[in-house]
């Protein structure tokens, strides 16, 4: 951190050293002082964009959400290709209560955890049959994916197949109630 400081000194409108020095910062857990050498980073840059992800990090860990939202929306723009910034993106706008545009985000997530939130939100929006769909196309050995696709058949009504599902679960990691619940529906 101290060489990128004096180093910041020497060359204070060099973009690559202040977005180096912003990263450090970030690294650091020092998430404001991050945001401002990326902004001069950004400011200084002949092309912003590649700073405008890590930027949108810092911005989002220093609890400034709708900054970090324009940074990262700029970003994939520009990157719509960098699939592991859409997952990103996805996630923190689903933590925002923001299902609709967090799903369209996530639907190409390469990682379960993203496809996971990609299925709660459609449920979340009332698409309970397409949450299904996603969550088969998950890994069966996940008990996680196993929970949420119990959960979710049932939610829509598959009691059967969620009883099916509930069933491969081992007892001391199940979600309770979904048993419970496919039992009392179907009698």
């Amino acid at each position: 951190e101290t060489y990128y400081a004096q180093a910041a000194l020497l060359d204070p409108t060099n973009a690559s050293l202040l977005a180096d020095y912003g990263r450090v910062l970030f690294l650091n857990g020092k998430y404001a002082e991050a945001v401002s050498k990326l902004n001069d980073a950004v400011r200084f840059a002949s092309d912003p964009v590649p700073h405008l992800y890590l930027r949108g990090l810092a911005l989002f860990s220093a609890g400034r959400l709708a900054e970090a939202n324009a940074d990262l929306d700029a970003y994939l723009k520009a990157r719509p290709a960098d699939t592991g910034a859409r997952e990103f993106y996805g996630l923190l706008l689903k933590s925002q209560g923001h299902c609709a545009e967090a799903a369209a985000f996530l639907e190409k997530a390469a990682s379960t955890p993203g496809r996971r939130a990609q299925a709660q939100c459609l449920l979340a929006l009332g698409r309970g049959p397409e949450a299904a769909v996603v969550l088969e196309s998950l890994p069966a050995d996940d008990m996680g994916v196993l929970n949420d696709r119990a959960a979710v058949l049932a939610a829509i009504g598959e009691h059967r197949r969620a009883r099916e599902v509930a069933a491969r679960i081992p007892a001391n990691r199940r979600v309770t109630g979904v048993l419970d619940t496919c039992e009392t529906v179907e009698k």
